[in-house]
């Protein structure tokens, strides 16, 4: 099975986003997968973030996609999500694919799960 994501990662389709949720506090540098994932594929480490910090991070990570939202839009996209950093991510990368200009009205449409 490693065989088979080795490969896919040396001829990734560009229009194919994958996610892995790995719950641990550090990957392991020296397996082999994981050298290969680093060198060839983008990888987020998605912490926890303090609130205080919450609406500056996940601006943050919207602009990244390109994409602006309205104050309004991103206190209720956090107020949807939560602190949850990977339900953040991918609702960034959904949105990200809607509209590169987000208001709350736009954010009150999403069903977000």
């Amino acid at each position: 099975m490693i065989d088979l994501l080795e490969e896919y990662i040396e001829n990734q389709n560009e229009g194919v986003t994958v996610i892995f949720s790995v719950i641990a506090n550090k990957l392991d540098d020296r397996k082999s997968i994981v050298k290969k994932i680093r060198e060839k594929a983008k990888s987020y480490a998605l912490d926890n973030v303090n609130k205080k910090d919450l609406p500056r991070v996940v601006r943050q990570m919207f602009e990244k996609k390109g994409v602006s939202i309205t104050n309004d839009g991103l206190n209720e996209f956090i107020n949807r999500c939560g602190d949850n950093m990977y339900l953040i991510s991918n609702e960034i990368e959904k949105l990200s694919c809607y509209k590169k200009e987000l208001e709350l009205k736009d954010i009150m449409l999403m069903k977000m799960n």
